[in-house]
């Protein structure tokens, strides 16, 4: 695939896809390029798989700033991209899934899929819940509506650990008939 290599990797992540494939016990190897930034254990990514390259679905099971040796004539493939709306899988619970699978001899990822519920897996019954706070540098606006003030008022005296806090309680504090005001004030990035 043209341009798979051209990216200088800055560290390296086992990762285990959701496949009987894998090389045990610690999983498959893949250079992070730099416009990722640093992968978290637990975070999902996408990674070539295969001849075809197929991008795939996988979790990172450890991270490295070390190239791995390879034999002559094998370089290694580079991390896609990571999910960012992706849960990450907590530390000692890919400990947990790397133990089963060295205890009774399977792929990583098969058993990491196990823990976690379909619907988890699937994003089923997902909510997305919206969370305001004040910007950190708000841009400078001439025209603010008495209710807009009103609003960043009560942002401003709520105590950070209040904050970000939800729209309709905002509304409350604000003592706001509508989330026009709120909606108005995202928009123009305060």
């Amino acid at each position: 695939m043209p341009g798979l290599f051209d990216e200088p990797s800055t560290s390296y992540v086992q990762v285990a896809v959701e496949r009987g494939v894998d090389k045990f016990p610690e999983g498959l190897t893949y250079g992070v390029p730099e416009r990722l930034g640093s992968l978290k254990i637990g975070q999902l990514v996408t990674v070539p798989l295969g001849r075809g390259n197929t991008p795939t679905q996988a979790w990172v099971i450890a991270a490295s700033v070390e190239a791995p040796q390879l034999p002559k004539g094998k370089e290694t493939k580079q991390v896609y991209e990571k999910d960012r709306d992706a849960i990450v899988l907590p530390e000692d619970l890919v400990g947990l899934a790397t133990w089963m699978s060295q205890y009774y001899f399977s792929p990583i990822g098969p058993t990491l899929s196990t823990m976690l519920p379909g619907p988890v897996r699937s994003g089923t019954g997902l909510v997305t819940r919206q969370l305001v706070d004040l910007a950190e540098n708000p841009p400078a606006y001439e025209k603010i509506t008495s209710k807009q003030q009103g609003i960043l008022d009560a942002l401003a005296l709520l105590p950070e650990s209040e904050r970000p806090i939800e729209p309709a309680k905002l509304m409350k504090l604000a003592s706001v008939g509508s989330k026009g005001p709120i909606e108005k004030l995202i928009a123009r990035k305060q």
